[in-house]
């Protein structure tokens, strides 16, 4: 074999071996994951506030969820689906027998409380199963 054959058969072997490291040396550059943070699904919508609400309010001292927390009350895990948002806001406002009114409680937190519930509802009843949240946001 001649010098200029030779040299070309070389070339040619080192093309895939110079194609590799541009690969690699792409591939190495390429994050992982983006980095840039995921804004939560509406964290709000799912009633993550609501909680405050709930614990503030001592909700949990008499009353369940998914079968934790208080017995003196029912279990309101579907609490939302068995009445309505108008029947617990009613409730919470004006008592029952056995539980006292909540009149002091803000419109706010008591509109958190019952995006909590429906958020609950959603999730399903005891065992709980997970909620997936919308990533468009919706509820």
């Amino acid at each position: 074999m001649d010098s200029s054959t030779t040299r070309a058969v070389a070339r040619r072997a080192l093309i895939p071996i110079v194609g590799f490291g541009v690969y690699a040396g792409a591939v190495a550059l390429v994050p992982v994951s983006d980095p840039r943070p995921i804004a939560p699904a509406r964290a709000d919508t799912l009633g993550a506030r609501g909680i405050e609400a709930w614990r503030a309010a001592g909700c949990q001292h008499c009353h369940s969820i998914y079968g934790l927390g208080g017995h003196t009350g029912p279990d309101l895990t579907t609490i939302i689906s068995r009445t309505s948002g108008a029947y617990v806001r009613a409730m919470v406002r004006n008592g029952l027998p056995g539980m006292p009114a909540y009149r002091d409680l803000d419109e706010r937190s008591l509109a958190r409380l019952i995006r909590y519930l429906e958020a609950v509802d959603r999730s399903g009843a005891y065992p709980p199963k997970s909620l997936r949240a919308d990533p468009l946001g919706g509820s």
